[in-house]
């Protein structure tokens, strides 16, 4: 599901002013994804309430990063 990719992503950039956070534009070069599949998979992630989004980054609320954990096979 692109949406826990997602969550992963912005997981393994680590944390930005203490949250686990990332710029949508770096999002879209990081993931290699079209545009079409970022907005798709942002808002798969909203609706599972997964994220936090701005009009420039998302962050990963709680249960973001234990989807994140479990893409990356870290304990959670």
């Amino acid at each position: 599901m692109m949406a826990a990719e997602l969550c992963a992503l912005v997981y393994r950039q680590g944390k930005t002013n203490g949250r686990f956070e990332m710029r949508l534009d770096q999002l879209l070069k990081e993931s290699g994804w079209t545009k079409e599949a970022l907005d798709t998979a942002l808002i798969a992630a909203e609706r599972h309430d997964w994220i936090r989004r701005s009009r420039s980054c998302v962050a990963l609320k709680a249960t973001g990063i234990y989807v994140a954990k479990g893409v990356l096979g870290l304990p959670r």
